[in-house]
């Protein structure tokens, strides 16, 4: 079974041999089996607020004799984890509106994040900063001409400073200066000339002009420094 782009991301951000990790709304439950058999985590507690979506996670931990290692669990976001139970949460494949929830209804529970929010990440972003955790890594992902945001976040005892444009991109994105990010800067682009060519909008304009600035600054700028 091939892990999926977003799912490998996910993934390669957690190191935790020895520890357990716990998936909310893990579905299908091919993240838990991709962090077990690369020996990323000793145990994945996969939830669900859906009894039909975990019973995916079920029969695929027994098709592949990992009973042992995923337990599953049926509630609410975190609502069924106690507190110190695990090492690290991942939250993904849902909004950043329904992530932020989650975070509210039971963060104490859990210190280290890693997230991908389907939409709303902008909005996750400043919920994460206002609320004191510590964004260490986002960047995009792009996975079947679809994008995602990946961040990893751990509280903190202070409110971080993010810039503007951190804010809005992403904070290692301008670091990573990845092909993904490329190609959604280029996506951005289209995507906002198309919608003004049918209706004029201010704020739509400004972002266009963002996204070109970026990408003529990491990638293109770069590459006409290098020809001449």
């Amino acid at each position: 079974m091939r892990a999926v782009k977003r799912l490998k991301a996910i993934a390669e951000l957690i190191n935790l041999p020895s520890g357990v990790v716990a998936d909310i709304g893990a579905d299908h439950g091919y993240l838990a089996k991709l962090l077990i058999e690369e020996k990323r985590a000793k145990k994945v507690l996969a939830t669900d607020i859906s009894s039909l979506s975990i019973e995916k996670t079920r029969n695929l931990s027994k098709r592949y004799n990992l009973e042992k290692q995923i337990e599953c669990r049926v509630g609410d976001g975190l609502a069924v984890l106690k507190s110190g139970e695990v090492d690290l949460a991942v939250v993904a494949g849902m909004g950043g509106y329904e992530i932020i929830k989650i975070l509210e209804k039971g963060s104490p529970k859990v210190d280290h994040y890693i997230l991908q929010p389907a939409q709303n990440v902008i909005e996750l972003r400043k919920y994460l900063v206002s609320h004191k955790f510590k964004i260490t890594k986002d960047f995009i992902v792009k996975d079947k001409n679809k994008f995602y945001n990946t961040i990893e976040a751990k509280k903190s005892n202070r409110v971080q400073k993010l810039t503007p444009m951190e804010i809005e991109y992403g904070l290692t994105n301008f670091d990573l200066r990845s092909e993904d990010f490329r190609q959604y800067l280029l996506h951005d682009i289209e995507t906002r000339k198309g919608i003004l060519k049918e209706k004029k909008s201010v704020p739509l304009e400004e972002r266009l002009a963002r996204s070109e600035k970026i990408l003529f600054k990491l990638y293109e700028g770069e590459s006409h420094a290098r020809n001449n």
